[in-house]
């Protein structure tokens, strides 16, 4: 089986790790792949040599045949001559741009991780006939329990970890002021708060972040403020699965998610994951295997990217953010048993290799 796939693969952004991990778990089931990098102008991560010589390889390959994949923005997409054109992607609001609407119906197929796009993508007018769910991986050997933790000089007692690109659609504010009003200095209680730029240019430990930071958590009115520990760096691969092993819980307090591999990386790794009860989280965190945390509503997108242009997505509640950390700090052999739970869930249908199975079949069906 021969496939071409377009997208970012070198970058330390969502698309890039999701791409990159694409491309071994189809290497391992014997695909042969072109690559045709996107580029950002980000720093490239450090990346392990198996992992490096795959991409490097890939980009010098060219073939004549086979299907054409874009895994990035619709805006990308292109129709081939002669090969099946498919388009892998996601979103976060309830509804997609008008852009990409046309952009995914020119493709033969739209391929989307959860039911939450399918009903998005159709309800915006792409061809229900061109959807495909597709969920994705997690590479299921890398993230697992009982992992070394990281040395964080800093941390103690229970640990919240979150792990996302600081911006508008994050919801730091809400995860930063259920934290600080729900919690007091004289805890053992962390709140591990994993972030790097969200575009080229950004730095996190830039002052109008910590600007930004201090803002939030003036506005819950304390002075004294229970332990917050910032890894605002881009951390090489091989330490994130530790990363994960440093925390008891991991936390997502996100408007809106199209696919939230963090969170399934959490999962993989042995950990109870509060997240938003909206969007991607539906499809893979229910009452036995994590805590969803209640909405209040859906409320307008402020984002600035015109991409979001008279979209919705949700509100999570602040209240019930409070109310399941302070549960959770509470009832730590529930949460640990739904941490099992939840990896569980991933090994029984997350793992690239069950993901990449079941692309390959896609695969070899357009190719017939």
């Amino acid at each position: 089986m021969d496939l071409t796939l377009l997208g970012p693969v070198w970058e330390p952004t969502g698309y890039a790790e999701l791409n990159r991990a694409l491309i071994r778990a189809l290497a391992k089931q014997g695909v042969r792949l072109s690559v045709k990098p996107f580029s950002w102008p980000f720093p490239r991560p450090e990346l392990d040599p198996e992992t490096r010589t795959l991409l490097e390889e890939a980009q010098k390959t060219e073939l004549q045949s086979g299907p054409v994949l874009y895994s990035f923005l619709p805006e990308t997409f292109a129709k081939w001559p002669g090969r099946f054109c498919i388009g892998l992607t996601m979103f976060e609001a309830d509804r997609i741009p008008p852009l990409w609407v046309e952009a995914c119906n020119r493709m033969d197929e739209i391929w989307v991780p959860t039911a939450f796009n399918m009903e998005t993508f159709a309800a915006s007018g792409v061809r229900p006939e061109k959807l495909r769910l597709m969920p994705l991986g997690v590479d299921t050997d890398r993230f697992r329990p009982s992992l070394p933790p990281l040395f964080l000089a800093r941390r103690r007692g229970f640990t919240f970890l979150t792990n996302f690109q600081w911006g508008p659609r994050k919801g730091q504010e809400v995860l930063l002021r259920a934290y600080v009003e729900e919690f007091s200095p004289r805890e053992e209680v962390t709140l591990l708060i994993k972030t790097f730029q969200s575009f080229p240019g950004y730095d996190p430990r830039a002052p109008f972040l910590r600007q930004e930071v201090r803002t939030i958590l003036a506005s819950s009115g304390k002075k004294d403020l229970p332990n917050i520990v910032f890894i605002a760096e881009i951390l090489p691969a091989y330490m994130m699965p530790r990363l994960y092993a440093s925390a008891d819980c991991y936390i997502n307090t996100a408007y809106g998610e199209g696919w939230d591999m963090p969170a399934l990386e959490a999962m993989a790794s042995g950990l109870p994951v509060i997240a938003t009860a909206w969007g991607a989280h539906l499809d893979y965190i229910d009452a036995g295997n994590g805590y969803l945390l209640a909405i209040d509503g859906l409320v307008p997108s402020d984002h600035p990217h015109p991409f979001y242009h008279e979209a919705r997505w949700a509100r999570p509640s602040l209240k019930e953010a409070r109310r399941l950390m302070r549960h959770v700090f509470l009832h730590r052999e529930e949460a640990k048993t739904k941490g099992r739970r939840a990896r569980e869930t991933v090994l029984n249908r997350y793992s690239w290799e069950i993901a990449a199975r079941r692309m390959l079949e896609a695969l070899e069906r357009v190719s017939a």
